[in-house]
């Protein structure tokens, strides 16, 4: 049990896609939001069109309009933690993190970069350069082990989390165990279970990303967050109701 949670729930902010299955994006961040009883604001970035087992197209929000969303949302409160999921472009991310640190300058920001969906549609192909400026303004990074190597992760993780913490998703990997690394200042901390017997789900990395938001929205460091939200994920998958 999260015994160290303030007396009002803290309130947290996605910024992602809309899964009309509710497997992934937005809806999947609202849904593990509100099981870790956090305040949950939402804004939409893109909308898709799919299923659990199929990807076919995706229709992308205008910048301004993702502004505007933002602006409105942030008036009655301002989140301490913020989740960023499915994006255009960098040239998105990079705009929406400056007008982030505006309007909330203390608040933890993840970047779950969603390069791929699950049924294989390529939403960013080739490398990805973030500059160091950008880079120093998100105070973690989610990738699964596919997605770091276009980001540059995997040439040196321990050299790329003194820009910028990253916990790098093992769940691709081959195995019995799936290991999640969480890489910060150049050390590492190593979070390991044993691989589920089970199909995949799409959206575990989404629901994985929220969880360690809400985790750190919730007070608890960020070694701990990710401790938390591995087990939830897990419990998640499993279909098994997790006590927080």
């Amino acid at each position: 049990m999260i015994t160290d949670k303030p007396s009002a729930s803290p309130a947290v902010l996605s910024i992602a896609g809309h899964d009309p299955s509710a497997g992934a994006g937005l809806l999947a961040d609202i849904r593990t939001f509100a099981e870790h009883d956090v305040n949950a604001i939402g804004v939409c970035t893109a909308i898709t069109v799919q299923n659990e087992n199929e990807f076919r197209e995706v229709h992308w929000t205008q910048y301004q309009l993702i502004e505007k969303q933002l602006e409105c949302a942030l008036v009655e409160c301002t989140p301490s933690a913020i989740k960023i999921g499915l994006i255009e472009s960098t040239a998105v991310l990079e705009q929406l993190v400056c007008l982030l640190r505006s309007v909330a300058p203390n608040a933890f920001i993840v970047w779950d970069p969603i390069l791929r969906a699950s049924a294989g549609y390529e939403f960013h192909t080739g490398a990805i350069d973030l500059e160091p400026e950008i880079l120093a303004q998100l105070n973690l990074i989610t990738p699964n082990l596919e997605e770091a190597t276009p980001l540059g992760i995997n040439t040196d993780p321990y050299l790329f989390s003194q820009k910028c913490p990253v916990i790098v998703k093992g769940g691709h990997a081959k195995g019995d165990r799936a290991e999640d690394v969480l890489y910060v200042a150049g050390e590492a901390h190593y979070f390991s279970a044993a691989r589920l017997s089970i199909a995949a789900r799409h959206g575990s990395g989404c629901v994985f990303s929220a969880a360690i938001l809400a985790n750190v929205a919730h007070g608890l460091a960020l070694p701990q967050a990710c401790k938390k939200a591995k087990e939830y994920t897990l419990a998640y998958l499993a279909n098994v109701k997790f006590d927080l």
